[in-house]
């Protein structure tokens, strides 16, 4: 969680002309090219099972594989390098959907409109406050899903692999990330949902949660497109795990909201 939060206060608030901060776009297009190598999406590679690579071309698969199965060497590490790599990639996942909430809560820009009319209209909405007109780029969410889906297939391809030779799922070296995924997967779905009722608040549309969901569908394909990664990284992990004890562990490792949603997917799968 914690690193969650200093992912959101990152994208959400942004240097004043650091060298690092004039770099902008190579480092957008330098994270979305790395971001894309891990989870990015295309045919589905011959004979392989959708389950596991969920469209993943040959290069991504050995992109994931080069993290999760490194070649052997003299030097000796504490910690598979991959694990860092998931911690990372569940950073910017979940703490894009924590900046989400943050920015486009009915708080926010109930204080924002609050603002503009104490000062009256000669001050611009959009200078009340840096969130009064916060928007999503596309490129920002081709790089989540990209994300969210990359730390899944590390989790499920270590899974795969070291239980064929260990015989149990919690000897893996990233079952410890599993609920660390999920929970990130959790918080951006969140956070999307978020955001369009936002969208829908500020165009002075009538916005209720149980709606939200139709509406993204119908009027916002990007951010379902989005949702749906969600559910697919966290499926790909639930059908990984296949007995009773690996959900059971997840689902007391978990907080409340991502348990329910977690359960409600399990579900689904089993009504499958």
């Amino acid at each position: 969680d914690s690193c969650m939060d200093q992912m959101a206060h990152t994208l959400l608030h942004k240097g004043d002309g650091s060298t690092l901060n004039t770099a902008g776009l190579e480092q957008d297009i330098l994270r979305s090219l790395v971001l894309e190598s891990l989870g990015g999406i295309g045919d589905k590679v011959n004979g392989a099972d959708d389950s596991l690579l969920a469209k993943a071309l040959l290069r991504h698969v050995e992109s994931v594989n080069f993290w999760v199965k490194p070649a052997t060497s003299k030097f000796f590490r504490k910690e598979p390098a991959v694990i860092p790599l998931v911690r990372g990639l569940c950073a910017y996942a979940g703490g894009m959907g924590e900046a989400l909430v943050t920015c486009t809560s009915p708080n926010v820009t109930r204080k924002s409109q609050m603002t503009w009319q104490q000062q009256g209209p000669s001050v611009s909405l959009k200078d009340c406050t840096p969130y009064a007109t916060w928007s999503l780029p596309p490129g920002a969410i081709c790089c989540a899903e990209y994300a969210i889906r990359g730390a899944a297939r590390c989790v499920v391809l270590d899974l795969a692999s070291s239980g064929k030779f260990m015989g149990d799922w919690r000897n893996s070296s990233l079952s410890i990330m599993v609920p660390s995924v999920l929970h990130s997967a959790f918080r951006l779905s969140c956070g999307i949902q978020s955001y369009a009722l936002y969208l829908q608040r500020i165009q002075s549309l009538t916005a209720r949660e149980e709606d939200n969901l139709n509406w993204i569908a119908v009027h916002r394909p990007e951010l379902r497109r989005l949702l749906l990664s969600c559910d697919d990284a966290a499926i790909m992990i639930l059908e990984s795990l296949k007995s009773v004890d690996a959900l059971r562990v997840i689902e007391t490792r978990v907080q409340s909201g991502c348990r329910d949603w977690v359960q409600q997917l399990q579900s689904q799968l089993n009504n499958r």
